[in-house]
């Protein structure tokens, strides 16, 4: 029998291509919602391995693998901190304090904080709302039908259109990416005498530890002025151009008794976009000809924008006529190049040159090495990584011998070899079973609270005593958090989100800007060096009210 009316069959094809539409929404949006669940988890699991960064780096010299995350899930304080980035938690129909007590019934701030921090971002994404008058089509309805960014699918945000509250596309959602740091630690690590009367010389700087983007290539210019004439003309300067990878450029025809500027930039490259540093220069005067007792000096500058920053760089150990190289990898083995000046002293007839490890953190143990040169140099071969070396120079004349010069220098972990440009190397994998204990710590934790406009900023202040400092410090990892668990009227969840930066040796100050009035926040502070971390000194400081009456007032307290 067959069904005669066509309305019918219009009903029926309807009424099918409405379920074939309504299974694939709900099979999308369930896949929508397992894609941005995945990036929540990512986000909480990559800020526990930050926090343990320290402590995963005095185990793992390389990260070539997921070892860092494994070693998270096996320690103690680390694994309490992934508990929630786990697919299983709930945090809709569940409050942290109520899944973590039960999992650790004593300490369990760990999970808590990590808690709160997958919940805060679960609520409050990223980005920025647009301007309401901004919002059109479905954006610009007067309704209410949002009340938090987890309501809104993918990157969409809960936002204001003037007469109600809807999913919009946010704003500065990604951020581009910074320009390369200017290049530091700029300096000459050689200076040679060529057969022609001509110099060469070698100038090294340091390579960004963390830049946005690696480094493309840097950019070498230099000019020069002769016996009191002019510098020579910006449209005759000489380049040079240099790998990203390459800490250092030579320089060769280089006149004698000649003032010479050198300044260096890192280029890197977005998309179709380069990018650049600020220039960095480096002032010398080369030697006079036939003249061996003077050495080059040098001075340098930072240029950006209008400011001029000047200070002094001898590029080499102010108390140490000896010069380090920069390391390099060659035929197996980890080498350096040592410098000093000859004398001029027609009898010294050959150096005495001794080095020995005096601390590696890999606890590896070997005895001097002696070598004999007749040149101003020599090549130490057969280094270990990650060790303190003593070198030791001393002239041996005709008659008797000269003093003895001595100094220091530390070579580099196999992995940061590794990552720049020896790729071939094969880094042996330290299981560090023994660690020397640090015993050094921060004293005298104090802070100070700036009002402005009704921001309150926060410096936090400490000192290290040299009394237990028996390891190189490399720097300070500061972690600090509200310890309020009242929730804000802003409706974000209980702010106990802990907040870790590492700073580096010679910074013995935080500041932490839009801290909230009459709060209490609690500071920790370890000194890391090359032997782990040490314990840490915590403190709990309370912020001030802002005062009604003068919103626009400065306030300092102490």
């Amino acid at each position: 029998m067959f069904v005669r009316n066509p309305s019918l069959y219009l009903t029926l094809f309807l009424w099918i291509t409405a379920s074939w539409s309504w299974a694939d929404a709900g099979a999308w949006k369930q896949d929508e919602s397992f894609f941005t669940g995945s990036i929540y988890r990512a986000r909480c699991t990559s800020r526990c391995l930050s926090l343990h960064i320290t402590r995963i780096s005095a185990f793992f010299k390389h990260f070539q693998n997921n070892g860092s995350l494994v070693w998270c899930q096996n320690h103690k304080q680390c694994s309490k901190c992934l508990e929630p980035c786990k697919e299983a938690w709930d945090l809709k129909e569940n409050q942290c304090q109520n899944l973590c007590e039960p999992l650790f019934p004593k300490k369990h701030y760990e999970c808590l904080t990590s808690c709160e921090f997958l919940k805060s971002i679960q609520s409050l994404k990223q980005g920025d709302c647009p301007a309401p008058e901004k919002a059109s089509g479905f954006a610009a309805a007067c309704v209410e039908s949002c009340e938090d960014d987890n309501e809104c699918s993918t990157v969409k945000k809960c936002c204001s259109n003037g007469c109600g509250h809807t999913c919009q596309l946010p704003k500065n959602l990604y951020k581009d990416p910074s320009a390369p740091p200017t290049p530091s630690s700029l300096r000459i690590t050689n200076m040679t005498t060529n057969g022609d009367g001509s110099l060469s010389t070698r100038i090294s700087w340091a390579l960004p530890e963390e830049p946005d983007i690696p480094v493309h290539h840097y950019k070498v210019f230099w000019s020069w002025t002769v016996s009191g004439k002019s510098m020579v003309p910006a449209k005759k300067k000489r380049r040079k151009t240099t790998s990203g990878s390459q800490n250092y450029v030579d320089l060769e025809g280089l006149q004698p008794d000649s003032s010479y500027m050198v300044e260096l930039q890192a280029i890197t490259y977005w998309g179709q976009v380069r990018l650049k540093s600020a220039k960095v220069s480096l002032y010398f005067r080369t030697l006079r000809a036939n003249d061996t007792k003077e050495q080059p000096t040098t001075s340098s500058m930072t240029r950006k924008g209008g400011s001029h920053t000047l200070s002094s760089n001898t590029g080499k150990s102010p108390t140490s006529p000896l010069e380090i190289g920069a390391p390099f990898y060659q035929d197996g083995q980890l080498q350096m190049k040592v410098y000093w000046k000859k004398r001029g002293d027609t009898s010294i007839t050959h150096y005495y040159v001794q080095w020995i490890p005096e601390s590696c953190t890999h606890n590896e143990t070997k005895g001097p090495e002696k070598a004999v040169t007749q040149e101003n140099y020599i090549h130490l071969q057969g280094l270990l990584f990650s060790c303190k070396y003593r070198v030791t120079v001393q002239a041996m004349k005709s008659k008797g011998r000269s003093k003895a010069e001595t100094t220091s220098f530390t070579t580099p972990p196999c992995s940061v070899l590794k990552g720049k440009s020896y790729k071939h190397i094969n880094c042996p994998i330290d299981v560090v079973t023994v660690l020397q204990k640090v015993l050094a710590k921060p004293e005298n934790l104090s802070a100070s609270f700036i009002t402005q406009e009704g921001n309150i900023t926060g410096n936090f202040f400490w000192r290290i005593s040299r009394t237990n400092l028996h390891q190189p410090v490399t720097g300070f990892q500061v972690t600090w958090a509200e310890v309020t668990t009242e929730s804000r009227q802003n409706s974000l969840p209980n702010s106990i989100i802990s907040q870790s930066q590492i700073l580096p040796p010679d910074h013995h100050l935080l500041t932490v800007s839009n801290l909230r009035p009459s709060a209490l926040y609690r500071l920790e502070v370890q000194v890391l060096t090359t032997a782990g971390e040490g314990p840490a000194t915590l403190k709990t400081f309370q912020t001030p009210d802002i005062p009604p009456a003068r919103p626009h007032s400065k306030y300092i307290f102490t």
